[in-house]
């Protein structure tokens, strides 16, 4: 049997191979009604490409014959899980063969874009569960039709599978993986005028429409129209007119689905035009007719039918399809639970403490990272005040977002990456509210307090606001600043803000975390090729700004929250080096625009042979041919205060002191975890004595020696920073927001260590400095 056919082609397979939307859908190919066209993989590839597949990871070779064990109330590895497992699968290559069969298969649906839906099927389902709302766990994808976008979207249908809600789902209904099949049906996303549902029921049928595409009624965003009518006689017992705000609609030259607004200041008309609406009512009862004693649910007494008109373009004559059929009812857009509701959340203010992590307090709706991959993918308007509420938040794995106006998370603290993100675009965040996902629902009023670290759900409206202003609009800095010794660095990763920040009293760009960099140029949106190509602008945008000063790039570390010793930084480059490689091209078209102000900083080192290799790869690309190339490290992993003279002689010209991975390994306290968020302390004495030894070795090494800065918090940051230059760091990397404190506080440290003669002895950095 092949891999993948054509839907009209699926008689005979078994309907676990088929899922159950595909094979419901064929069950129609024999009726004289329009069938929308499509394609299947079966749910056999997914198995042969998993059994076949090389894993490095044992867990992943036995994953689909075995049984999970998650602990299930632990939100933080859940998550981490099934983003291993996702990004695993999607790092997958697939054989030539695949693609090839799949670019062929879809030529004849003639269609630019096409939706991928999963149709699961599971095997010996108890009757405590229902499989349509099962389905609505899994969402589909869009693709162009080119063979990159094809192979890449297969893999994220795939990946549906392993959402951290589906293996909690598998895991709580004790639902092994070897009794799922997952299956893919690929149907042409077409211009659409009109859309909806034919609901059979047994004494009636009702007939649902919306303008352009049906993705308005799966999202539940619209009031669609409605007509109820008599199953026999085909009169119209009632009409509701909806409100038809908006609508989506593919348009046929870019093949981007946008969001239309519905004026509000002219009258629309009915949806349904007479003649249409007679079509739709001939077709729902010769439905009616043929799957009355048939198809119709015994026990539930409906069938539902999804169906599209649509218009290839102006002059064409509009087609009529059925696209989807559901013979229980159509499937549930709320995933489902394995407990009965307790009945309606509270709707009074209840009050939640995490951890302070970007100033402001603000007023918003929840958000939730679907609704925003949602919003991008068809691209519907996010609605105002949207504050993001997740379990845990990685941006370089997020939608784009920099809309958001605020950021909450069940896990991370101050130093984690989506709080570093949400000051570096100036708007409040709270790290570590514990089961807030629970208790929340998309578009639920909110509050939140950075300063204080508060949530408030369902809040009163006389709280105080004062959210910082966005970093693009931050006023400027005093030009009387006192003069420093100590080199002044930004961190920042925004593109957009590069040419504003330029115009600070700073010597450069310090660091640009790559993470935060591919969410704000929304990387992971585009395909390989394209993902290049964005890179190296953006990058090329903040040398351009800051020319001639040095920008340093740090290259992508792939650590996870959670994970500080796992496979990642260079070492994960020596395994698969694709990024990288791809990362190393786009510095070296930024300085073949002619910018050779951009360096590079190496990631989380643990050894002179990871150093050496991703060096080797640096000079083939001619690199280290710039005369204004530099090669850093980050200083990170303790054992680089014990060799850095070894790193020096392999070609090492500088080291950028990571405080929060050092800090993390020196403390065995996880800066990601909130639970011991208090612990954790850059200036410890024993991460001081490391800071002290790596920066004295760098000046007897005469090479530079900067440090990371940006995650201070407020209360200490001043005394943190003084600590930094007693140790004789020759540079500060520092978060533009609050800046100019900052640097006061850098002055003040250096005025205040002249007049102590402190350079005339021996650095002893063993504790905070005493202050007046």
């Amino acid at each position: 049997m092949a891999d993948v056919f054509q839907l009209t082609a699926s008689e005979g397979v078994p309907r676990p191979w088929l899922g159950d939307r595909a094979y419901y859908l064929s069950q129609l190919a024999a009726q004289p009604e329009p069938i929308l066209p499509g394609v299947v993989v079966s749910a056999q590839l997914l198995r042969e490409v998993w059994e076949t597949t090389p894993w490095r990871d044992p867990l992943f070779a036995e994953l689909s014959h075995s049984t999970l064990h998650l602990q299930t109330d632990d939100s933080r590895q859940l998550q981490a899980i099934a983003q291993q497992i996702r990004q695993a699968l999607l790092n997958v290559e697939l054989p030539e063969a695949i693609a090839a069969d799949l670019s062929h298969a879809i030529d004849p649906l003639d269609a630019t874009q096409l939706i991928f839906h999963p149709s699961l099927h599971i095997e010996a389902l108890g009757p405590d569960h229902d499989p349509l709302a099962i389905a609505a766990l899994l969402e589909s994808h869009v693709s162009s039709s080119d063979r990159a976008s094809l192979s890449q979207t297969l893999k994220q249908a795939w990946a549906e599978l392993f959402r951290a809600r589906c293996l909690l789902y598998w895991q709580r209904a004790k639902i092994p993986l070897e009794q799922i099949y997952l299956a893919i049906l690929i149907q042409p996303l077409r211009p659409t005028l009109v859309s909806g549902f034919l609901n059979l029921r047994r004494d009636a049928i009702e007939i649902i429409a919306t303008r352009g595409l049906p993705q308005s009624l799966w999202n539940g965003c619209i009031a669609p129209e409605r007509y109820q009518i008599e199953a026999d006689s085909g009169q119209i017992r009632q009409h509701h007119p909806g409100t038809p705000l908006c609508y989506y609609h593919l348009c046929p030259d870019s093949g981007e689905i946008q969001v239309v607004a519905v004026g509000s200041d002219r009258p629309q008309g009915p949806v349904l035009k007479p003649n249409l609406l007679r079509q739709l009512r001939h077709h729902a009862q010769h439905f009616y007719q043929h799957l009355d004693n048939q198809h119709l649910d015994p026990e539930g007494d409906r069938a539902d039918l999804e169906w599209v008109l649509t218009q290839q373009h102006p002059d064409a004559t509009p087609t009529w399809y059925i696209s989807q059929y559901y013979p229980q009812g159509s499937p549930s857009l709320t995933i489902p639970t394995l407990t009965q509701p307790t009945g309606n959340r509270p709707s009074q203010p209840s009050q939640f403490q995490g951890i302070a992590a970007s100033s402001g307090q603000v007023y918003g709706v929840v958000c939730r990272l679907s609704d925003l991959d949602i919003q991008d993918k068809t691209g519907q308007a996010p609605p105002n005040q949207q504050i993001l509420v997740v379990p845990q938040f990685e941006p370089q794995d997020a939608p784009p977002c920099q809309h958001l106006v605020g950021l909450i998370s069940e896990s991370g603290s101050r130093t984690s990456h989506g709080a570093i993100w949400a000051r570096e675009l100036g708007i409040p965040a709270v790290m570590g509210v514990a089961n807030l996902t629970q208790q929340v629902e998309t578009g639920q009023a909110i509050y939140l307090d950075g300063d204080r670290g508060q949530v408030y759900l369902n809040p009163a409206p006389n709280l105080p606001v004062s959210s910082p202003i966005r970093a693009s609009s931050r006023t400027p800095m005093s030009p009387t600043l006192r003069v420093h010794g100590t080199e002044l660095f930004l961190s920042f990763s925004q593109p957009q803000l590069a040419s504003s920040l330029a115009q600070l009293p700073v010597d450069g760009v310090g660091l640009i975390r790559s993470e935060l960099l591919a969410q704000s140029l929304s990387l992971s949106q585009y395909p390989p090729p394209e993902r290049l190509h964005h890179l190296s602008e953006g990058l090329r945008a903040i040398a351009e700004a800051f020319a001639p000063r040095p920008v340093y790039y740090r290259s992508q570390d792939g650590g996870r929250p959670g994970q500080a010793l796992g496979l990642r930084g260079t070492l994960a480059y020596t395994q698969d080096a694709r990024h990288f490689e791809d990362e190393l091209t786009a510095l070296a078209q930024v300085q073949q625009a002619g910018y050779d102000n951009l360096r590079l900083i190496l990631p989380f080192v643990r050894s002179l042979e990871e150093f050496k290799a991703a060096q080797t790869r640096i000079h083939e690309r001619g690199l280290d041919e710039s005369p204004g190339f530099q090669c850093w490290l980050m200083a990170e992993v303790p054992s680089v205060a014990v060799l850095l003279d070894e790193y020096v002689e392999a070609g090492v010209q500088g080291i950028a002191i990571g405080s929060h991975d050092l800090s993390q390994l020196i403390l065995g306290f996880d800066r990601d975890d909130p639970q011991v968020a208090a612990h954790f302390e850059v200036t410890h004495p024993a991460v001081l004595e490391a800071i002290a030894r790596l920066a004295l070795s760098a000046r007897r090494l005469n090479i530079p020696c900067t440090i990371c800065a940006d995650s201070l918090a407020p209360a200490s940051g001043d005394r943190a920073l003084e600590a930094f230059i007693r140790c004789g760091v020759t540079g500060v990397c520092l978060s533009p927001d609050n800046l100019e404190n900052q640097i006061r506080a850098i002055a003040q440290a250096e005025q205040r260590l002249l007049l102590d003669g402190f350079w005339q002895g021996k650095p002893a950095p063993g504790g905070l400095p005493q202050l007046d």
